[in-house]
């Protein structure tokens, strides 16, 4: 897959999570979408399936950021209130990164 397919599927998977959000968010707030996610046991099995995702996910993360120079300490504690929004931003993240430093090692260096 091509660097710019992958950072337009990131872009397109965290409009789309934020537009969902958004709504429930206006319909519930924040405090009210854990109230209903734990108001009975397919909402808590749905709850616990995103927990056990993002737990993975993040140790995923951290070794991947640090082989990439990212301090992965923000995105792995954001994870815990923001659930999947911190994983896509840590994504996008990378791409810049490793956007810019393949940038950089293309540059010939000044003789």
């Amino acid at each position: 897959m091509s660097k710019t397919l992958r950072v337009l599927l990131i872009v397109d998977l965290l409009i789309l999570h934020t537009i969902v959000t958004v709504f429930a968010s206006i319909d519930y707030g924040y405090i009210g979408l854990w109230k209903h996610a734990l108001a009975d046991w397919g909402a808590r099995q749905i709850l616990s399936d995103l927990f056990v995702s993002c737990l993975l996910l993040t140790t995923w993360l951290v070794p991947d950021a640090r082989k990439h120079g990212i301090n992965p300490w923000p995105y792995a504690i954001a994870t815990l209130p923001l659930g999947s929004f911190a994983p896509l931003a840590y994504l996008l993240h990378r791409e810049w990164v490793t956007r810019k430093s393949a940038a950089t090692a293309r540059v010939p260096a000044a003789a």
